[in-house]
């Protein structure tokens, strides 16, 4: 079934950065040369594309850069885009570039973009037909590439391939963990997913996927480059909506060394955390900006797919699981007895509370957190 991706979009237009710093373009042509097969029919082997959000990256970045250019199978060009206000960024990309042959971009953006609009102007500037998502602090292993490069090619029903990647200090020690190693049932949603029937798993975020381990099809774009302002990472939408139109797929595989430091954008990492209930019960009193948030992500998801796909089969989950949302910020901005009351004449969001969140903790975590008026707009 074709997928109703929109055929114009206003963010889409291939402008160049003013003011852009680009230190390389080789020459190469629109597409990579045609392989023969086994079967000795020539094939087009799709173009691939790297893009990397770079902010203040120069203690990590060429090591980075190497683990690209030493991949089984090479991408055919890199693209940085470098929000750095300082040139350290620039001089260790200068150092390591040349050991790469294949086109080489390095954009300098006249002002901070932010790693999402970054990354969105990257993809926006790739000519290649499968795109890569890489941060400027990571280690990919050498077969990365080609393991998902492999998966999008051969299935034809993917647009999106995402992987695992193991979480290592600085010096690239071994923390012996995954971001997914304490996802309950892991097994089940991810074969959910691969069988195009993950969406719920995905939408309540009981399993995500870091953008670093993302590879997506051009064809993709049109949706990518659709991501609202409420969502203020770009892994979030694009696991959402490829989740939603079935195309995603997981390859249980480690192949990126996820660097933990203390300037990561995100960092699933092992924290100290105080279990005393005292504690514990104040963190909760105080904490319902996500809820908020959330809520706005979802009504900016059912905005785009009622554009978009409006039969699709997951319509009615996103649908009643915004609704959830949007009660519970509505909830939030009253006090506490009120709430209470609101509950109890409304019994059905009991239900919902079971449905669509963690039952009985979201319930009660709804009841003691402290009143927030945001003045929360659908």
């Amino acid at each position: 079934m074709r997928i109703p991706y929109p055929e114009k979009n206003p963010f889409l237009s291939r402008r160049p950065v003013k003011n852009g710093g680009i230190i390389r373009t080789n020459s190469v042509s629109k597409c990579k040369e045609q392989a023969p097969s086994q079967a000795g029919e020539i094939r087009i082997v799709p173009k691939i594309s790297v893009i990397m959000a770079a902010y203040r990256g120069e203690k990590y970045i060429g090591s980075q850069l190497k683990s690209l250019f030493a991949q089984t199978r090479t991408p055919d060009e890199i693209l940085i885009g470098d929000d750095s206000d300082t040139d350290a960024t620039f001089h260790a990309v200068e150092a390591v570039k040349d050991l790469y042959a294949g086109e080489f971009r390095y954009i300098r953006n006249p002002h901070r973009l932010g790693f999402v609009r970054n990354f969105l102007h990257l993809a926006q500037e790739a000519r290649g037909d499968l795109i890569f998502f890489c941060d400027q602090d990571d280690i990919w292993l050498p077969e990365k590439i080609e393991v998902l490069a492999r998966i999008l090619e051969s299935d034809p029903t993917s647009e999106v391939a995402v992987c695992r990647s193991e979480m290592v200090d600085p010096d690239l020690n071994s923390l012996h963990k995954t971001p997914l190693d304490d996802v309950p049932d892991l097994l089940q949603k991810t074969e959910a997913i691969n069988a195009g029937k993950g969406f719920f798993c995905l939408l309540n975020q009981t399993i995500g996927f870091q953008g670093h381990n993302i590879a997506m099809k051009r064809s993709f774009l049109s949706v990518f480059r659709q991501i609202p302002a409420s969502y203020e990472y770009h892994d979030l939408w694009i696991c959402h909506t490829a989740g939603f139109f079935g195309v995603l797929r997981f390859v249980d595989q480690v192949l990126t060394l996820y660097r933990i430091h203390d300037r990561n954008a995100s960092t699933p990492c092992v924290r100290n955390v105080r279990h005393d209930l005292l504690h514990r019960f104040k963190e909760i009193r105080s904490s319902s900006g996500d809820v908020f948030g959330i809520a706005r992500q979802l009504n900016d998801l059912v905005v785009f797919m009622e554009q978009n796909s409006p039969e699709n089969p997951n319509r009615e989950l996103l649908t009643g699981y915004c609704r959830y949302f949007n009660w519970r910020a509505e909830l939030l901005q009253t006090g506490c007895m009120r709430r209470l009351l609101l509950l109890c004449r409304h019994p059905g969001r009991f239900r919902d509370y079971y449905r669509y969140g963690f039952g009985a903790r979201s319930l009660v975590r709804d009841l003691i957190v402290k009143a927030d008026r945001p003045r929360f707009e659908k």
